[in-house]
């Protein structure tokens, strides 16, 4: 029988696997409890910190017995601030484990087995290789006195900050986090690999004050790209680049090809393609979101072979399939991933092969066994450290139909 937990309770116990999300799996007396600050294997003392129908949320307060791969956080709020799951983990182990989530995911949702190593990246702000100074956009938010923090993890409680560690040096530069703001209102810090520094103050009515350009300027792989700077952008400085190779390498592009590139944004993806199809191939650009389009019009507005769709990537597909097949499609769905209406829709284009960057490894795995139901089977995945101290991952995953020998 399960034994009724209480908030604040103390209890020790053994932890368990990792799980999806950024907390370790535990057990006390058949109660299911997600632990935070732990690690696979060690002994410890947790605080319950919510409780669910069917599970409890947990901190890991004392360590009783800890984990070869246990390290001290390099963050003082780390443990307080809820902005990054893996402080305590050693830079290797972290995506050791991120790694695990991923091999688990396929295997729970998608029934399949996969072996998949999590990419260390390069970054020139982190010589030593230690997970830090890699976000380029940071949003804080202004407790009462118009100090800056974020908030801890599943709160609404605001732990202030003076610094960021996994921030880039030029986050700390601008002074955002020096200033007093309007109290309650969300300060975003962007900055671009051009030098590009916009701060957006936006008050809890609504209304925003932007400190500098309403855009910045991206380079990647020698191509200037256009974007809003609160619009979306891969945070890490190596991403644009390590992703827009990797869907190259996914779908080898020849001249000619007719490719898709859906949830497109400023067009990353069309970009690196345009250089490998050639002026005799061509591009559909799906995006929804306004300020996205806009972006993409003047990234493009040179490029006549560059067909750009503003709307929701589901009517933009069911339109595209009344005029024929593609040969090459790339999509970068939000966090929920593209489901199984787009995917159909997709399929039905008849792509030779299907490029699929993924933020989300559950999602991922869901859309992978749609796929292998539409005749997509998975034949190449990579996996890419783009947010290290933190439970995220990226991945890149290859799939082509499988023939009828028959």
């Amino acid at each position: 029988m399960k034994v009724s937990l209480e908030l604040g309770q103390l209890i020790e116990v053994d932890i368990g696997p990792i799980a999806h999300g950024g907390h370790c799996v535990a057990r006390h007396e058949g109660q299911v409890i997600f632990v935070r600050h732990a690690l696979p294997n060690e002994r410890v003392v947790v605080e319950v910190t919510s409780l669910a129908k069917s599970f409890a949320r947990g901190d890991a307060v004392r360590i009783i017995q800890s984990s070869p791969d246990r390290v001290n956080a390099p963050c003082r709020y780390a443990g307080n601030c809820g902005g990054c799951d893996f402080q305590h983990v050693s830079i290797s182990a972290q995506r050791t484990l991120k790694a695990a989530v991923i091999t688990e995911q396929f295997h729970r949702l998608a029934k399949i087995e996969i072996a998949v190593d999590v990419e260390e990246m390069a970054n020139e702000f982190d010589e030593e290789g230690r997970g830090l100074h890699w976000r380029t956009r940071v949003a804080f938010l202004a407790d009462d006195e118009g100090r800056l923090g974020l908030r801890r993890n599943h709160s609404h409680d605001l732990v202030r900050i003076e610094s960021c560690l996994i921030a880039v040096p030029s986050i700390a530069t601008t002074q955002a986090l020096a200033h007093r703001w309007p109290p309650g209102s969300v300060v975003q810090v962007t900055v671009s690999n051009t030098g590009d520094e916009v701060v957006i103050v936006k008050n809890e009515a609504g209304g925003q004050e932007i400190l500098g350009a309403p855009q910045v300027d991206q380079t990647v792989l020698g191509r200037t790209f256009r974007v809003a700077a609160d619009g979306f952008w891969q945070v890490h400085p190596a991403a644009p680049k390590v992703l827009s190779e990797a869907v190259i390498d996914s779908l080898s592009p020849v001249h000619g090809d007719h490719g898709l590139d859906l949830y497109a944004g400023a067009g990353l993806f069309t970009g690196a393609l345009l250089s490998r199809i050639g002026t005799t191939g061509r591009i559909d650009l799906v995006e929804s979101s306004t300020p996205g389009i806009a972006d993409a019009k003047v990234n493009f507005a040179h490029s006549a072979n560059v067909t750009i769709h503003h709307g929701e990537v589901l009517r933009m597909l069911e339109g595209m399939k009344r005029r024929g097949g593609v040969d090459i499609a790339v999509l970068d769905p939000p966090r929920a991933g593209a489901g199984a209406k787009v995917l159909r829709v997709l399929c039905a284009l008849t792509p030779r092969r299907i490029a699929y960057v993924a933020c989300d490894p559950a999602a991922l795995a869901r859309d992978t066994a749609y796929l292998r139901d539409l005749g997509y089977f998975l034949v190449d995945i990579r996996a890419f450290d783009l947010f290290p101290m933190t439970h995220h991952v990226e991945c890149v995953a290859t799939f082509e139909p499988v023939l009828d020998a028959g």
